[in-house]
């Protein structure tokens, strides 16, 4: 049996002897396990489908959660009621807590549509043009060569996928009701994925760098140590923990909207020929004239507070996900932005570049062999799990 357990961002500097002991006694167990301390993502946030298929952002054309293609937005046929929505939004002035329960009602309308993307909190006149990227479709579908579903597809490998995660589908809500369903199922299954976001949830909200967020590690830490020890008092099982990115305290806020309608005022150019999309660290913009790309790719205050990324990328890959691509300085926050309602003490995607922005990854009781090295690429991952499929299902 092979148990993949996803980490969401989860840094290898987090496991340490008095953080995470059950950890820590995994990785200096160098004869039997492999651990990898710094695993380096793309700038993208769109890590599962590195892991899944092996290929990068510019390859996949899966860079960002949205991208601009109105034609397989769910919410397309629903134009004329989100711009009336949106109008109410704008009539009544809602900001903050406001804005967020009137956005909670309106997700449940659409909910009841049988509308599986959520609305978050990007302009309703203009959501209809965006649609998900990894997933849009089941990504255990997805055509990639490498995607390795279809390796297990072809060895007849009964997977529990239920555990894992995705902004679409039906899936557990808690990391706890994984867990639990985990313990009950497993024995039923050959290859067990399972999710665990509170590392990500709780980065997010307190900061990596916090007490809290000490806590935490100490927390999840006793879960870990509990299914692995369980599982394996009954199986001969491989397990791979694989941290997807890290995370970084946030530092510094820039209004990233606001800045754009200035350069947009001082150069006489008119906003509303231009679309925008506004991630929480990357600012995408939509547009074919050059000269305010030149403007905009010149501007001194956004070459300070961040740098433009992927402007050599192809012409399929700017037309999903803009013509400029900006992303935020490390420790930055772009916001307002079309996901937080409110301030967070803790961000992601960034241009990686140092081991606040890179994952990890930990393989217990591997069958397959492995690179004596401490760093990889996020995309190295993906062999690295096939491997162990190879060596555990030969037959």
């Amino acid at each position: 049996m092979i148990i993949y357990i996803l980490l969401d961002a989860f840094r290898g500097d987090y496991i340490t002897e008095m953080d995470t002991p059950f950890l820590h006694s995994i990785i200096k167990d160098n004869k039997k396990n492999v651990f990898y301390r710094n695993v380096i993502p793309s700038l993208s946030f769109c890590e599962r489908t590195e892991i899944f298929s092996g290929i990068e952002p510019t390859e996949s054309l899966f860079f960002t959660a949205f991208k601009k293609d109105p034609n397989k937005s769910e919410f397309k046929r629903f134009k004329p009621l989100l711009n009336l929505l949106h109008s109410i939004e704008f009539i009544l002035k809602l900001e903050n807590n406001g804005k967020k329960f009137y956005r909670k009602i309106i997700g449940k309308i659409f909910k009841l549509l049988k509308v599986k993307t959520q609305i978050y909190n990007i302009p309703l006149n203009e959501i209809w043009k965006y649609s998900l990227t990894e997933d849009y479709n089941d990504i255990r579908d997805a055509p990639f060569e490498n995607n390795i579903f279809k390796l297990l597809s072809e060895k007849k490998v009964k997977v529990l996928y239920e555990t894992f995660t995705s902004l679409s589908g039906d899936f557990f809500s808690s990391d706890d009701q994984r867990f639990e369903y985990v313990k009950k199922v497993y024995s039923n299954y050959n290859f067990v994925f399972l999710y665990v976001g509170g590392s990500d949830a709780m980065g997010h909200k307190y900061g990596p760098s916090s007490l809290e967020f000490n806590k935490y590690l100490c927390h999840i830490d006793g879960k870990l140590k509990k299914i692995i020890e369980f599982i394996n008092m009954k199986t001969n099982s491989t397990f791979i923990l694989n941290g997807d990115h890290g995370m970084s305290d946030v530092k510094f806020h820039f209004d990233t909207k606001k800045h754009f309608d200035v350069i947009c005022k001082e150069n006489n150019i008119d906003p509303s020929t231009i679309e925008i999309f506004i991630d929480s660290t990357i600012f995408r913009i939509y547009s074919s004239d050059e000269n305010i790309k030149r403007i905009i790719l010149n501007d001194k205050l956004l070459n300070s507070k961040g740098s433009f990324v992927y402007q050599n990328s192809s012409h399929s890959f700017k037309e999903s996900y803009g013509d400029i691509i900006w992303c935020i300085n490390s420790g930055g926050l772009i916001f307002p932005n079309y996901f937080q309602f409110s301030l967070i003490n803790g961000m992601h995607g960034y241009v990686p570049s140092n081991n606040e922005h890179y994952g990890t990854l930990i393989i217990k009781n591997p069958l397959a062999k492995n690179l004596n090295k401490k760093r990889i690429k996020l995309v190295d991952v993906n062999k690295i799990i096939q491997n162990e499929i190879n060596e555990r299902f030969k037959n």
